[in-house]
C-alpha cells in the first residue's frame, strides 16, 4: 500500500495543491536593480525578531517587482502571496479573501517544512491551524518569512462594498519569536491598526519606495533600447 494511494481514498491527495497561482510575471532583462531596497529589507529582517514590515510607496514604482525577486536572492523566503496578478482570469475576489489567503498560507508553510510533523496536520486550513503551526516552528527555532504584496488592492474592494472577509482581517495580533511578514502598500491605511501601529513604532520596519532616480530612469529606458538625451530624461 502506497501513502499516496491511502491518502487519495481519504480525498486527502490535493490537501497541500493550491488552486491560487502565485506567478508575478516580470520581465528580468527589463529589470531595474534597486539595490537599496533589498537592503532595507535585510536589515529590519536582521534588526527585528520578529514582525511586521512594509514596503510603502505609489503605484509603479516598483514594490511587486523587488517583492517578486526577492527569492532569487534571499533562500529563506518561505513563500510569496500576491493580492493582485496582471491578467489574471477569475470570478470573485477569492484571492482577496481572508479564508483563502489563510489556507495558501497553510498549504505554502507545509510545503516549505514537510520534514517538520506540524499538529493536526490534516486539521481544517483555518486560522487556529495557521497560528498553531506558527507557534510550533517557532519553538523549533525555525525562521518563516512571507511576502503578502498589493494590500491596497484588499482595501480597494473592501470599501467598494464587494469583500465581506478581507485577507487583512487575518494580519493581527503579534507574530511569534521567528516569524515576519513582508507586506506592501500603497499607503499605510490599508493594514490592520494594530499592524500600521507596530511599524509605525519602529522606523526601520518601514521601507520607502521612491520614483526612479535619473539614473535609474536612464537603465529603464535603456533595457528597453530607447534612447533618450539628458535634456529629455529631466522632462520625463
Amino acid at each position: 500500500v502506497k501513502a499516496e494511494d491511502v491518502l487519495r481514498e481519504l480525498g486527502l491527495e490535493d490537501r497541500f495543491v493550491d488552486s491560487l497561482k502565485q506567478n508575478f510575471p516580470v520581465d528580468v532583462d527589463r529589470l531595474v536593480p534597486l539595490p537599496y531596497l533589498a537592503d532595507g529589507i535585510a536589515k529590519a529582517l536582521d534588526v527585528f525578531s520578529s514582525g511586521y514590515i512594509l514596503l510603502l510607496g505609489e503605484p509603479g514604482v516598483g514594490k511587486s517587482t523587488a517583492l517578486t525577486t526577492l527569492t532569487a536572492y534571499r533562500r529563506d523566503i518561505t513563500f510569496e502571496y500576491f493580492c493582485f496578478i496582471p491578467n489574471e482570469r477569475s470570478l470573485g475576489n477569492d484571492r482577496l479573501d481572508s479564508s483563502a489567503f489563510v489556507r495558501s498560507l497553510c498549504i505554502g508553510l507545509r510545503n516549505a517544512f514537510p520534514d517538520e510533523h506540524l499538529p493536526s496536520t490534516y486539521s481544517e486550513l483555518t486560522k487556529a491551524t495557521l497560528n498553531s503551526w506558527l507557534n510550533f516552528l517557532s519553538g523549533q527555532g525555525k525562521r518563516v518569512i512571507f511576502v503578502v504584496d498589493g494590500l491596497d488592492h484588499v482595501d480597494n474592494k473592501y470599501h467598494q462594498g464587494v469583500l465581506d472577509h478581507p485577507l487583512t482581517d487575518a494580519l493581527d495580533g503579534i507574530l511569534p519569536p521567528g516569524v515576519f511578514m513582508i507586506l506592501s502598500s500603497q499607503y499605510i491605511e490599508a493594514l490592520p491598526p494594530q499592524v500600521q501601529d507596530e511599524i509605525k513604532r519602529d522606523a526601520d520596519r518601514l521601507i520607502p519606495v521612491r520614483r526612479f532616480d535619473q539614473a535609474e530612469t536612464q537603465d529603464f529606458f535603456r533595457r528597453r533600447h530607447i534612447h533618450l538625451s539628458d535634456q529629455n530624461l529631466l522632462r520625463t
